[in-house]
């Protein structure tokens, strides 16, 4: 089976409806990935351990801090105890709660991280931006860049010489005239 197909298949596993979990069967939340496709997941007593990422799901489906995955336990191996089963979307989420099936602690916590346990930052932005005139074309209404250093421009009319370099300013420069 080529590649492209693979991903199809795996894509349309990814947008159908949750079955409901087996005995076997978890829903944990992912902390961290140290590498090589494993994750640092927690289930809902606040147990940690690793998870890995089976080779189907890998370049064709992102997990990221927060999220939640079902997951199947491991007995072979020492480290590494779960193996990830299931990504879960907002709507597979809403699905398990229907269904009870979804742990109450994460309900708790999923509440006020945005439903779905996802940072809702933009969400509230997209809403800010919806409810205000949308008839400005200004770039205050786009998200901001967090790994960028933002910089702050000020409308000064002060005749300050402070921006001209001068002599006296780098003392490591001497003039070649």
């Amino acid at each position: 089976m080529s590649a492209l197909t693979k991903k199809k298949y795996v894509m349309a596993e990814a947008d159908e409806e949750v079955d409901e979990l087996t005995s076997m069967q978890s829903v944990q939340r992912v902390l961290s990935s140290p590498g090589s496709y494993l994750f640092q997941i927690e289930n809902e007593f606040g147990e940690r351990s690793l998870a890995s990422l089976p080779q189907k799901f890998r370049n064709t489906i992102w997990v990221k801090r927060n999220t939640f995955v079902i997951c199947e336990p491991i007995f072979e191996g020492e480290k590494v105890k779960h193996e990830i089963v299931r990504v879960l979307q907002p709507e597979n989420i809403k699905q398990l709660k229907k269904m009870k099936q979804f742990p109450l602690q994460f309900e708790n916590e999923s509440h006020h991280a945005g439903g779905d346990g996802q940072n809702c930052s933009l969400t509230k932005e997209k809403e800010e931006r919806d409810e205000s005139d949308g008839d400005e074309d200004s770039d205050d209404d786009l998200p901001m860049i967090m790994n960028r250093v933002q910089v702050q421009y000020s409308d000064s009319s002060s005749d300050d010489s402070s921006d001209e370099n001068t002599d006296e300013d780098c003392p490591g420069l001497e003039s070649s005239q």
